[in-house]
């Protein structure tokens, strides 16, 4: 029995998979991107977050069997990530989208 941690950080996002007794069997890590082009905005991206939690996930469950996996947390420090009501990215950035990309 396995259980999936996803922790999303202010630059990256770690998921581990571990045992019943907490035991890590798996990690993985993959980077964020934050920009802060005008100083005091710090902006990420909503499609940057979720395809680096894909990737986590995709990581520690690679080779386990989907039976054995009996929950998911998840946690996230500062990260929101709008979406419409088609879940698509929406920007909360006052200045909108930059380089084509929603931020958050």
């Amino acid at each position: 029995m396995y259980y999936i941690g996803i922790d999303v950080g202010t630059g990256s996002v770690r998921a581990c998979l571990s045992n019943y007794s907490g035991k890590i069997i798996k990690y993985s890590s993959h980077p964020l991107t934050t920009w802060s082009e005008y100083g005091t905005y710090f902006m990420q991206s909503t499609e940057n977050i979720w395809n680096s939690v894909v990737l986590c996930i995709k990581d520690v469950v690679d080779g386990v069997s989907v039976d054995k996996i009996k929950g998911i947390g998840f946690d996230a420090t500062c990260s929101l990530a709008v979406v419409d009501a088609n879940h698509d990215p929406v920007t909360v950035c006052p200045f909108g989208k930059l380089h084509g990309l929603a931020y958050i």
